[in-house]
């Protein structure tokens, strides 16, 4: 407790130690009072502030449930809080940073449980280790309003890079929301006195590949081993493999891509028996993405295979297994998965292949020949 005027009247003298103790105890509260509100966002307790309630699914979700927050399985995607473009003169919109707390702020969760991370250190981006359970938009002593863009997933690059430019590996499943290129989310007024509103529906941006395999032996497994994807005809083919590049978030385009003849241990997997020739064992799959390329020809890409060390047979890509329902596109398009089913023995048996939007039912197979 601390000593008052009035109790030091009627108590002993105070010494300088005391007088010491007292400064440092208040020394501590108004540091613990600027800490809980830098936590937050400087200033936050003087400046207008509003909590958005956001709305985030994935945009190949039914009609009916897009307006809520529908996700399958965890996710982590990031929120760009941008000066609002109504206050930058047209036609340019130059995204710039409307407060530093929230400019790459992080979304985490599932379903309808989801926490709020905001940035602590505004020289790297790095993120509180806790969060809260809603977004809140912060003013700034300009008055000006907020446009809210959104990505997955979150990435501590994008704070540097910002939303046009944010690094990218092969190995992600990139997605854009597509309110961000209509710009929906826009003209946020941290001072409006209620709640505000945003919605994000997710996009993915690259391609599925997914290779499921089944064992005819019961009482056995393999591992199995995506060891090499080879573009046979990098100068005069149309089929690209890309490794890298920047991903922009407003259109949802992947640019400065980065190509290579070929991707070396892409990801392995353990096939399993199944007693029913038309079940594959969930377990058993190698599944991946890659950025989109067209496929015109037969032959352009080889997939390779190991197991204990050893080669399987080749498998050569035909461009009818990656022909879509238009008749006139081939080739592996953003947010489609491309599923090709093996039996494993003595042999490999190519046993079919299909075509679907990304997370949907997988349909009957289409069977083929290797």
């Amino acid at each position: 407790m601390l000593i008052t005027e009035e109790l030091r009247m009627n108590c002993c003298p105070i010494t300088d130690a005391m007088r010491q103790l007292e400064l440092h105890i208040l020394s501590l509260m108004t540091l613990a009072l600027l800490a809980s509100c830098s936590r937050m966002d400087s200033g936050s307790s003087e400046l207008p502030q509003a909590v958005v309630n956001i709305r985030a699914s994935l945009d190949e979700a039914a009609p009916e449930t897009k307006a809520l927050v529908n996700f399958p399985e965890r996710i982590q995607y990031g929120i760009f809080t941008c000066i609002s473009a109504n206050n930058v003169p047209a036609p340019a919109t130059n995204y710039e940073q409307f407060k530093p707390s929230i400019w790459n702020a992080q979304a985490d969760g599932s379903g309808t449980t989801w926490t709020y991370k905001n940035v602590a250190s505004y020289a790297t981006g790095e993120l509180y280790s806790s969060g809260g359970n809603t977004f809140v938009l912060f003013g700034r002593n300009d008055n000006q309003t907020a446009d809210l863009y959104a990505y997955a997933p979150w990435s501590l690059a994008a704070y540097a890079s910002g939303p046009l430019a944010i690094p990218f590996s092969r190995d992600k499943d990139l997605m854009y929301a597509t309110q961000n290129t209509a710009r929906e989310n826009h003209n946020l007024n941290p001072a409006s006195g209620s709640p505000l509103n945003a919605a994000f529906s997710f996009r993915h941006v690259m391609a599925r590949l997914i290779f499921r395999f089944r064992l005819l032996n019961d009482n056995t497994t393999m591992s199995v081993t995506l060891s090499s994807i080879k573009n046979n005809h990098p100068a005069g083919g149309t089929a690209v493999l890309y490794t890298s590049g920047t991903f922009n978030i407003i259109d949802g385009s992947l640019n400065d891509k980065q190509s290579t003849d070929e991707l070396t241990n892409v990801k392995s997997c353990t096939a399993y028996y199944t007693a029913d020739p038309a079940v594959y064992d969930s377990r058993s799959a190698i599944d991946f993405t890659l950025v989109p390329t067209e496929i015109t020809e037969d032959d352009e890409l080889t997939f390779t295979f190991s197991s204990g060390g050893f080669k399987l047979p080749f498998f050569v890509l035909k461009r009818d297994w990656v022909k879509h329902s238009d008749g006139t596109t081939y080739g592996f398009k953003a947010g489609y998965t491309y599923t090709f089913y093996f039996t494993l023995d003595n042999y490999v048996r190519f046993d079919g292949f299909n075509i679907q939007e990304w997370g949907a039912r997988e349909d009957t197979l289409t069977h083929g020949v290797i």
